[in-house]
């Protein structure tokens, strides 16, 4: 069974709570709220292995993607955190999540370069990064 907890676009303000972690059976976390603090909720999160999208988009979110990130299940398939204040590089260990099909991180505060490892994934299918401070050389290989 999978569960869908859409709070979406609601005036929800605060910190999510690591509680969430055990909603096992969580497979939709929803967006667009005034959530904010660090993303070390993540950790918690990626006990719910049935979780399929996760949507943290359009909230007040900082600091840095966390490198326990990698450790989400690869039912993982998308990975949205665009809009709010992410700082710090993508992490390579997302190249870990080898379910996922889209990562959408625009309109954050994202540096450094695009890690090799993120551009080898073999679904990835959507890598959004616009609007960020990222750096380095435009001289990606797509395959």
């Amino acid at each position: 069974m999978v569960a869908q907890l859409d709070l979406a676009h609601n005036q929800l303000d605060g910190t999510v709570p690591s509680t969430f972690g055990r909603l096992g059976v969580l497979g939709f976390l929803n967006e667009g709220n005034n959530l904010g603090g660090e993303l070390d909720f993540l950790d918690a999160l990626s006990s719910c292995r049935a979780l399929r999208n996760l949507y943290i988009s359009m909230n007040s979110f900082t600091g840095s993607i966390p490198d326990n990130v990698g450790n989400f299940s690869n039912n993982l398939q998308a990975f949205y955190a665009h809009e709010n204040r992410i700082s710090g590089s993508l992490p390579p260990v997302m190249a870990n999540l080898s379910g996922l099909i889209a990562i959408s991180l625009y309109s954050n505060q994202l540096s450094q370069t695009i890690p090799p490892q993120i551009m080898l994934m073999a679904n990835l299918q959507i890598l959004n990064l616009y609007n960020n401070l990222m750096v380095g050389p435009s001289r990606l290989k797509l395959a």
